[in-house]
């Protein structure tokens, strides 16, 4: 499932709201609660004006609380980088991928994003 801008639960204190989040199925399709960290699958925030907060602010919340994989699109920079496999807070792999290629996702055996048309 997708979501765009519909709050995480990452605690008690914490409901960012990614541009979009790609999580697992659930019967109830997030109606009954929202997303919670263990849900998630993707989380992609897309940059604008929000950049330094994007990536100073929700980026180590994000590693913090588990979340598997995070793009950051900063469309500013016409650039996306990858963030995986959080530990201790933060992301230990983090990439730049080539714009002129699919990007595959993570969780998504076979899934990928023709990254040319995301600055087409």
């Amino acid at each position: 499932m997708v979501l765009v801008q519909n709050p995480v639960r990452l605690s008690q204190y914490s409901e960012p709201q990614p541009d979009l989040a790609l999580l697992r199925p659930r019967d109830d399709y997030y109606r009954e609660s929202h997303a919670r960290a263990d849900d998630v699958l993707l989380i992609v925030e897309v940059a604008a004006s929000s950049l330094r907060f994007d990536r100073k602010t929700k980026l180590p919340l994000y590693a913090r609380h588990g979340i598997p994989e995070m793009w950051l699109v900063d469309l500013g920079g016409r650039r996306l980088v990858r963030y995986r496999t959080p530990r201790d807070g933060s992301y230990t792999l983090v990439d730049e991928p080539d714009l002129g290629t699919a990007l595959e996702v993570s969780a998504l055996t076979g899934a990928a994003v023709d990254l040319h048309r995301l600055f087409g």
